[in-house]
């Protein structure tokens, strides 16, 4: 795994949910800088090392690509990246929802902690040859 992209410094991982919570979220992070990348899934269908994989695969995509707000924000209402002034990443959406100004949105999280949206990225493509209704 690699190690942090900005500050190099050394990395954790967490993984936490089971059949109870209904949910699992995995977390790899910077000891030292504590930018984090989180992962969180609300479907038990996949098992823990498939989650440990997408996780690290997010992780080890570099800080490439990163867009921020003030630049330019999302045109069209589809989930993309979005980072926080801590740092912290998630899955978000921008725009208005019931009659209110255009605003960032959390996605696929069982609680709201997102911070100030400072960046944005557009989500990657999905490989090939990978289908959604193959279990582990």
């Amino acid at each position: 795994m690699s190690e942090c992209p900005f500050c190099e410094g050394e990395v954790y991982e967490i993984y936490v949910g089971n059949e109870i919570t209904g949910f699992r979220q995995s977390e790899i992070g910077c000891s030292k800088c504590h930018f984090k990348r989180t992962q969180k899934f609300l479907h038990m269908r996949h098992d823990i090392e498939w989650i440990r994989q997408v996780t690290r695969a997010a992780w080890n995509r570099r800080a490439d690509g990163w867009i921020p707000c003030g630049e330019r924000l999302p045109e069209d209402v589809g989930i993309v990246n979005t980072a926080d002034e801590r740092r912290c990443v998630y899955y978000g959406w921008y725009g208005a929802h019931d009659g209110e100004e255009p605003h960032w949105h959390e996605e696929y999280s069982m609680r709201h902690g997102m911070g100030k949206i400072t960046h944005w990225q557009p989500l990657p493509t999905a490989p090939e040859g990978v289908s959604d209704d193959a279990e582990s």
